[in-house]
């Protein structure tokens, strides 16, 4: 554990105590703005991450109706293929047909959709990481200047 005051010769210094002092008035502005400028991006990845986060839910939610839908479009083919079986023709051949292809349409929707949310999970992560190393790599630097 580091100890909370240090003493180098005749000067005693505790956690917490102003080591540097900017006095070149253009560096201390420059350190301002650099500083100003790693808040801003800190903001921007914050809204970028709940917009990101928003837009997953709402790809996951579309995702769940259209299994929803798919199940309902599964039930009402095999109800189908029951009547064709049994010779019914209380259903034409082209509204079984569309039918199955309904099914299809939406089975091939679902898997686009699945895919698009895999993408933009590993986009995001991928994002996301480039953000936080370059907000680190900046980060030493600014808390110099919110000492002085």
């Amino acid at each position: 554990m580091a100890p909370k005051q240090v003493t180098y010769g005749e000067v005693t210094m505790e956690k917490g105590d102003l080591i540097l002092k900017f006095s070149n008035t253009a560096l201390q502005r420059t350190s301002i703005d650099t500083e100003t400028s790693l808040l801003y991006n800190l903001d921007i990845q914050r809204t970028s991450e709940v917009d990101r986060a928003q837009s997953g839910l709402i790809l996951r939610e579309q995702l769940l109706d259209l299994k929803h839908q798919i199940l309902d479009a599964q039930a009402k083919l095999h109800r189908y293929d029951e009547l064709i079986k049994d010779g019914n023709t209380a259903i034409s051949q082209e509204t079984y047909e569309l039918q199955r292809n309904q099914v299809k349409y939406l089975e091939d929707h679902r898997d686009l959709l699945e895919e698009r949310i895999r993408r933009d999970d590993e986009h995001t992560k991928e994002l996301l990481g480039q953000v936080r190393h370059s907000i680190d790599r900046s980060t030493p630097a600014s808390s110099c200047s919110a000492r002085s």
